[in-house]
């Protein structure tokens, strides 16, 4: 289960959806008559986040049930340990991939493109953030020689690959605090960028 969860795809999958899914309105013109059910700008975005949340889960639960489904043919078995364990792994990594998808959504809205957003989200899901993290690394090394700071351990793409079972207690609230800290500044940001910009 732990490995399904960790599988690079399942992030483009949510990065596909919620870049689509967060310009449709735009694209197709029908953003006007959304706007007229909701005056408030910041209802129109938490709304779209509320539905990309659902599809999230769903899509979740489709990938989790197929992979599943797919070993057992396989003639693999699951054994369960600790039901706690696994509803904290699928409870972090539904917090964590929903932020990731928020992130796209607030991607999209910048650059008003769902094909930016789609290219970005995959390039993120896909790893391309180590480079970044090596670059900060290293200027922080060279500024501080004696830190043992990694930016690497504050980036989604690096949080989704690496959580799994038998994590301690601080890593998981670590993990938590991050996909909060990442959701909410995405869905806020957004929220500002659609306040200030044209409907259309």
């Amino acid at each position: 289960m732990a490995t399904f969860l960790q599988d690079s795809f399942l992030p483009v999958f949510f990065t596909i959806f919620a870049a689509v899914f967060a310009y449709a309105d735009k694209k197709n013109g029908y953003i006007k008559n959304l706007a007229g059910h909701f005056p408030n700008r910041q209802m129109l975005v938490l709304a779209k986040f509320f539905a990309i949340a659902v599809g999230v889960l769903a899509m979740m639960i489709v990938y989790l049930a197929a992979g599943s489904l797919t070993f057992l043919i396989g003639g693999y078995r699951f054994y369960l340990e600790s039901a706690g364990q696994l509803l904290q792994l699928l409870g972090v990594h539904y917090l964590l991939n929903l932020a990731f998808a928020a992130v796209v959504y607030l991607i999209t809205e910048l650059v008003r493109s769902s094909a930016a957003g789609i290219t970005i989200g995959i390039l993120l899901a896909s790893g391309i953030g180590s480079i970044l993290y090596s670059c900060i690394n290293l200027l922080i090394s060279k500024v501080a020689p004696e830190s043992t700071f990694d930016a690497s351990q504050y980036g989604l793409d690096t949080m989704l690959t690496n959580y799994g079972l038998n994590m301690t207690s601080k890593e998981t609230i670590h993990a938590v605090a991050l996909g909060l800290v990442y959701g909410i500044l995405a869905i806020g940001i957004t929220i500002l960028v659609a306040r200030k910009r044209d409907i259309c």
